[in-house]
């Protein structure tokens, strides 16, 4: 269960990270998708 969450708020952050960061600049999401992976 703790992995399966860690899994899904992992996944929650990165879309919003995407979401906020896509407005500002699609550079550095690659960088945070890059790190995140």
């Amino acid at each position: 269960m703790n992995k399966k969450m860690k899994i899904n708020v992992s996944n929650d952050t990165c879309e919003l990270l995407k979401a906020q960061l896509s407005k500002k600049s699609k550079k550095y999401i690659r960088i945070n998708v890059a790190g995140f992976g």
